[in-house]
């Protein structure tokens, strides 16, 4: 082969398998149907001595049916502990949002900490939406909300 056609076959492989790599992320970077956002009230903040560990891994799977919506699980705080709350598809009234989890350092160094919450149009706290499909838990990780690696 002479030189010139190896540099254009050197050339080919590397455009097919960047073209490859594209693909892949495109498909990796598929956006589930979430709920609509909102912030926390001041009022949902508890102070804590520690930041939560990082998030656990979930596997969502499908959705089970076209007007579901996929929440992430997350750490809730229970008095002295963090403790996994378990995520999954729900399903969720349009007039409903979600507050992700979140903490806060304030000015005088004190760490508050909210667990994901929902809300209703006015902004009042409401209970959970019914989890149609809770999310899997990969091997080796425990994820129930009385077990947590902390």
């Amino acid at each position: 082969m002479s030189h010139s056609a190896r540099l254009r076959f050197g050339r080919c492989t590397r455009t097919t398998s960047a073209l490859g790599v594209l693909a892949c992320l495109a498909a990796c970077g598929t956006k589930f149907p979430e709920p609509r956002t909102t912030t926390h009230a001041n009022g949902d903040y508890v102070e804590v001595p520690y930041l939560p560990p990082a998030a656990l891994v979930e596997v969502a799977g499908d959705p089970p049916s076209d007007g579901c919506v996929w929440y992430d699980g997350h750490w809730v705080w229970r008095g002295d502990k963090y403790v996994w709350k378990r995520g999954g598809w729900a399903a969720v009234d349009a007039d409903l949002a979600y507050a992700p989890w979140k903490t806060l350092v304030l000015d005088d160094g004190r760490l508050m900490f909210a667990e994901g919450t929902w809300y209703d149009e006015t902004g009042r706290k409401v209970p959970e939406p019914n989890v149609v499909k809770p999310a899997e838990t990969p091997p080796n990780e425990a994820t129930s909300e009385f077990e947590s690696p902390r």
